[in-house]
């Protein structure tokens, strides 16, 4: 930069494989591979470790382009796979902590001032100020073993796709892949992240992932100002728009035990798959999926907010039976009113009150058949087991104790 200001060319950093043309501050890094590694055995026992690095599966030697550009950094794609082991008296331990950055593909910057590029992939043409970043994965995991017990740690996270795109845009920053900016001002675009943490110990496993958003791009062109996180979101010719793709996490516990078999889980989510699109809009915030607001100004969207199994809208169609009232002790609790669809007419006795035809008294077995409908189709809370067997468990227990006082010939005062 100092040599720009001086008004001569200063000479490009650039590895075989890598082209800068007619640039000034170009700085290129191609394919680098290292493999270091280490022991030591000693009778108290062993420890390893290892990182070896280079370029990612698929990269290019170099494949780096810079023709007519100013301050420009380009890095092609790179792995690292550190590891560490160690064992003695009985007891190991091993780590390992793999990433990548960007996949096969050329970084191209042309007519472009201030970029910078890492991974593969990345594009930007006449921009200024501009940031790409590739795909980014890692997956750490970790076991220790010791006295019959084991226990281990694995989690992965990244922001998928393989390369960004801005032409012509100005304070742009994307992480990720298949980000497209074009003639866009200040947008921040990041692909759908995900992470995912597994333990185990004896058996018993416990998971938490979670992601926002799937599969897609994320488009911005002609935009002033916009966020775009996940995936599919699309902005036409707006100005202040934030966007994110349906985030979602499903945590789960299970595992078998001396007392038997269980497994917990609690599933949540924002919205369906897809994106959200907003066209021509000011003002736009979209949480979710499927969001859409054309020539909208000042448009708030979020999609359905689930948690479980099932969604809010199918609880609230089947609410939970209330419970009886209470009583004081000794004093059997009155049974339930039936349940009355909204609408229909309410039974209010002999004769006529209100304008209402009297009904006939109820019969009296009405309130027990609802009350068994109800028992037969409740479930129990976690575990998700019907009520209707627990109940009838109870019964039969009430009749083998009113049995065995009769035998016993004890009377209870």
């Amino acid at each position: 930069m100092c040599a720009a200001a001086l008004g001569t060319a200063a000479p490009a950093l650039a590895d075989p494989g890598n082209t800068a043309t007619n640039s000034t501050g170009t700085a290129q890094i191609g394919a680098v591979n290292a493999s270091p590694t280490a022991a030591v055995t000693s009778p108290a026992g062993a420890a390893t470790a290892a990182a070896p690095t280079g370029t990612a599966s698929g990269g290019t030697a170099g494949g780096n382009n810079a023709s007519g550009s100013t301050g420009t950094v380009q890095s092609s794609p790179a792995t690292v796979n550190a590891g560490a082991g160690a064992a003695a008296a009985g007891t190991s331990v091993a780590a390992s902590v793999p990433a990548s950055v960007g996949s096969g593909g050329d970084n191209t910057a042309s007519g472009s001032t201030g970029t910078v590029q890492v991974g593969g992939g990345n594009s930007a043409s006449g921009s200024t100020g501009t940031a790409q970043v590739s795909g980014i994965n890692t997956a750490p995991s970790a076991t220790a073993a010791s006295s019959g017990h084991t226990a281990a740690v694995n989690a992965v996270a990244g922001i998928a796709g393989t390369g960004n795109s801005a032409n012509n845009s100005t304070g742009t920053a994307q992480i990720g892949g298949g980000n497209s900016a074009s003639a866009s001002d200040g947008t921040v675009q990041a692909g759908g992240p995900n992470t995912g943490v597994t333990a185990n110990l004896d058996g018993i496993t416990a998971t938490a992932p979670a992601s926002i958003g799937g599969s897609g791009s994320n488009d911005a062109s002609t935009s002033t100002g916009t966020l775009q996180v996940g995936g599919g979101n699309m902005a036409t010719g707006s100005t202040g728009t934030a966007q994110s793709a349906g985030p979602a996490a499903a945590p789960t516990a299970g595992g078998t035990t001396p007392l038997g078999v269980f497994s917990v889980s609690e599933p949540a989510a924002i919205g369906g798959s897809g994106g959200n699109s907003a066209s021509s809009s000011t003002g736009t915030v979209q949480v979710g999926g499927a969001n859409s607001a054309a020539g909208s100004t000042g448009t708030a969207q979020s999609g359905p907010v689930t948690f479980g199994a099932g969604s809010p809208a199918a609880a609230a169609a089947a609410p939970a039976a209330s419970p009886p009232p209470a009583t004081a002790a000794g004093t059997p609790a009155a049974s339930p009113p039936p349940v009355t669809p909204a609408g229909s007419p309410q039974p209010v006795g002999t004769g006529q009150a209100g304008g209402v035809q009297a009904q006939g008294t109820p019969s009296a077995t009405a309130p027990l058949a609802a009350l068994a409908e109800r028992v037969a189709r409740s479930t129990l809370p976690f575990t998700g087991m019907l009520l209707a067997l627990w109940a009838a468990f109870g019964l039969a227990s009430l009749l083998a104790g009113a049995g065995l006082r009769r035998r016993s010939g004890v009377q209870l005062i």
